[in-house]
C-alpha cells in the first residue's frame, strides 16, 4: 500500500499496528509510529492502537507516554485493560492504579487486572479493598477470575472472615459448583487452618481434579493431620487421579510431620520410577530434613551429594544443623564446600559452619567463613 503511493487512513494504521502487536513486531510497529504525526493530530483509534502495540510488545514506558499524551483518553477500555495487564506483569501496581483511576468506564476485566496487579506484588489487603469497592459500586458483576483472585488473597493474607464472606458471594452468584473456584476455596480454608471446612467442600464437589486432591492433601499435611493426608493419597490413587509434583510435596510433608523416614524415601523415589515426575529442591529438602532430624546423617549426606542439582540454602542448613546438634563435626566440615557455593546473603548456613569450624579448632575454616561474610558472622555467635 505504501509502495503504491496509496495514502493510509486511521483504520489502515490501526490495523497495521494491531498486526504488529499480535506478532510482537516491535521494529515494524515503531516504523509505523515514526510515520505518524503528533499525538494531537492522530485519530483516537490510532492512539489506542499505539498504546496497545507498545503494551503487548513489553514496552510499558512507551505505552504510558502515548496514553498520557492522548487528548481524549479512555475511549477504548480494551487498551486500558492491556495497560493494566502489562503493569500487573511488570510489578508496578502504582502505575496500574493510576491507569485504573483515570478510566471513566470499567468492565470486569479492568477490575480483575487491577486486583491481580496488587496480588502479584503481595499487596493482598489492597486487592481485597478493591474487591469490596467493586461489590459496593455494583456496576460490574464479578466473574470467576474476580472471585479466584479475591479468595487467593484471603489464603495468602490469611483472612478467614473475609474469605467466608466472599464464599457467601460465590454461592449467591451461582458459581459454587465451579471447579476452579472450588479448588481455590479448599486451598483458602486450608491455609486458614479450617481443615473440616476444607474437607466438607471437597466432599461436596461433583468434579475433582489433581488440584482438588493436592489442595486438601496440603491442608492435612500443613495442619498436623499427616495420617489423614496419606489416607487421602490412597483414595486419590483409587480414584485414578494422576498425582503431580505438588501432590507429592504434600505427601512428603505428611511423612515428615509423622516421622515416617522409610515411607518418605519410598515416595521420593516413586515419583520418577512410577509416575515419571522429577523431584525438585523442595521434595529433596523435605526428605533430607527428616533424615537429618532422625539422626540418619549417613543417608542424609548421601542424598545431598547425589542431588542432580546444586543444593540450596534450606538443604545445606538442614544437614549442618543436624551435624551441630548431634556433634558430628567431621561431617559438618566435609560439607564446607557445599556452603561456599551458596549465596552469602543468607547467613544461616555460614554461621552454622563457623560454629562447627570453631568447635573443632579449625581456624583456617573460621577465617574463610568470616571473609565470605565480610566479618559479620561474629555478630550471630
Amino acid at each position: 500500500m505504501d509502495i503504491e503511493g496509496v495514502e493510509a487512513d486511521c483504520v489502515s494504521f490501526s490495523s497495521a499496528l494491531d498486526a504488529c502487536a499480535h506478532a510482537k513486531a516491535l521494529e515494524f510497529g515503531k516504523a509505523i509510529h515514526d510515520s505518524l504525526g503528533c499525538s494531537d493530530s492522530r485519530a483516537v483509534c490510532v492512539n489506542n492502537a499505539l498504546t496497545n502495540f507498545y503494551g503487548r510488545c513489553g514496552r510499558p514506558e512507551d505505552a504510558r507516554i502515548i496514553f498520557d499524551q492522548m487528548p481524549m483518553r479512555d475511549t477504548d477500555v480494551v487498551v486500558c485493560n492491556t495497560l493494566l495487564s502489562m503493569y500487573a506483569k511488570s510489578g508496578t501496581s502504582a502505575d496500574a492504579r493510576a491507569v485504573f483511576e483515570s478510566m471513566s468506564r470499567r468492565n470486569v476485566i479492568t477490575w480483575n487486572g487491577i486486583m491481580k496487579a496488587y496480588a502479584l506484588q503481595g499487596e493482598f489487603g489492597e486487592a481485597l479493598v478493591l474487591f469490596q469497592r467493586l461489590e459496593a459500586e455494583k456496576e460490574v458483576k464479578p466473574d470467576r477470575v474476580t472471585f479466584v483472585v479475591a479468595i487467593d488473597c484471603c489464603a495468602c493474607k490469611p483472612c478467614l472472615e473475609e474469605g467466608r464472606r466472599i464464599h457467601a458471594s460465590v454461592v449467591a452468584s451461582g458459581l459454587d459448583l465451579d471447579l476452579i473456584i472450588g479448588n481455590t476455596l479448599v486451598n483458602m480454608y486450608g491455609k486458614c487452618g479450617q481443615v473440616g471446612t476444607a474437607r466438607g467442600l471437597f466432599d461436596k464437589m461433583i468434579v475433582r481434579d489433581v488440584v482438588t486432591w493436592s489442595s486438601l492433601l496440603a491442608t492435612y499435611a500443613s495442619n498436623g493431620h499427616g495420617m489423614e493426608g496419606l489416607e487421602l493419597f490412597r483414595l486419590m490413587q483409587q480414584d485414578y487421579t494422576e498425582p503431580n509434583e505438588v501432590t507429592f510435596l504434600g505427601v512428603l510433608f505428611a511423612c515428615s510431620h509423622l516421622g515416617f523416614v522409610r515411607e518418605s524415601k519410598s515416595y521420593l523415589f516413586a515419583m520418577q520410577r512410577d509416575y515419571g515426575l522429577t523431584p525438585g529442591q523442595e521434595h529433596f529438602s523435605c526428605v533430607i530434613d527428616l533424615l537429618a532430624r532422625s539422626g540418619r546423617l549417613d543417608e542424609a549426606e548421601e542424598l545431598v551429594r547425589g542431588l542432580p542439582f546444586q543444593p540450596d540454602n534450606v538443604i545445606v542448613t538442614s544437614l549442618l544443623g543436624a551435624c551441630t546438634t548431634q556433634g558430628d563435626l567431621k561431617r559438618g566440615i566435609r560439607a564446607a564446600e557445599l556452603v561456599f557455593g551458596l549465596d552469602a546473603s543468607d547467613q544461616v548456613p555460614y554461621v552454622l559452619l563457623w560454629n562447627i569450624f570453631a568447635a573443632a579448632g579449625h581456624w583456617d575454616g573460621v577465617e574463610r567463613v568470616e571473609k565470605a561474610l565480610g566479618w559479620r558472622a561474629l555478630e550471630f555467635t
